[in-house]
């Protein structure tokens, strides 16, 4: 059984957070406000996402296997599909709390699982990216605000152009699919 996730998902939202003072193993999880946030996603196809000018879809490699990415700025957190989690070749992690996602039906969605260590790779460098699994459309992976804000992403939806932060501070600029 997988250990609870007990890093942040971004540097500004952490999911769980432990009093600097005292060891991990005698601690009880202290967890923001932020962290029972309700995050909510959508259930998208490839062509309504190169028609919307509110998403930017392009394909990338997602731990080294080329999957269909949707930049969306209106998903508080970054999913992956539940049918490419076997893909991934690493342990998920349980969250402490479940995460209710509220989808655009107005369905509520409880989940509890993430994969904390996948990779997205755009021009030859690598993204980290905690992603939760889901059940998505077309797309194997979803990039919400966490994953966006975390790299300094500017999302120019009109033009589908995506420029990013590269974890070595490097300028990183591509355009999605139209």
């Amino acid at each position: 059984m997988a250990a609870p996730y007990n890093q942040a998902m971004t540097s500004s939202v952490p999911i769980l957070q432990l009093p600097s003072n005292q060891p991990s193993e005698s601690v009880t999880p202290v967890f923001p406000p932020s962290y029972l946030a309700q995050a909510r996603t959508f259930n998208m196809n490839i062509k309504d996402a190169v028609q919307s000018s509110e998403v930017v879809a392009y394909t990338l490699s997602v731990n080294n296997i080329n999957a269909k990415v949707l930049f969306d700025y209106g998903a508080t957190r970054s999913f992956i599909s539940e049918s490419f989690v076997g893909k991934l070749n690493y342990e998920i992690e349980l969250l402490v709390e479940p995460l209710f996602i509220n989808l655009a039906n107005q369905e509520q969605v409880s989940v509890k699982s993430i994969y904390p260590r996948c990779k997205v790779e755009i021009s030859g460098y690598s993204f980290p990216a905690s992603l939760i699994p889901f059940r998505l459309g077309e797309f194997v992976a979803i990039l919400g605000m966490d994953w966006l804000e975390k790299h300094g992403a500017q999302i120019d939806c009109k033009k589908k152009k995506v420029v990013l932060k590269s974890p070595q501070g490097k300028k990183v600029e591509f355009k999605g699919q139209k």
